[in-house]
């Protein structure tokens, strides 16, 4: 894949973008559903969880480092 760009991750080159923004939601409903009915689909889950750890920056490290402050770790 060359997009003539300096991106470090697929998912920020531009036809990436454009394509999860529109995509995204769709992936959402099918783990959801999937979830329902029982029916594991271990790729499309982590999938959607590595789209929405990317999406949201820091998010998790300031989750572990508020445990770590209550805790006293």
């Amino acid at each position: 894949f060359s997009s003539g760009g300096a991106s470090t991750n697929l998912l920020m080159a531009p036809a990436f973008i454009s394509l999860m923004q529109e995509a995204h939601p769709s992936l959402r409903r099918i783990v959801a559903r999937a979830s329902e009915a029982g029916t594991p689909v271990p790729a499309l889950s982590s999938a959607l969880a590595y789209f929405d750890s990317y999406r949201q920056g820091r998010g998790t490290s300031n989750l572990i480092q508020a445990q770590r402050d209550f805790f006293g770790a």
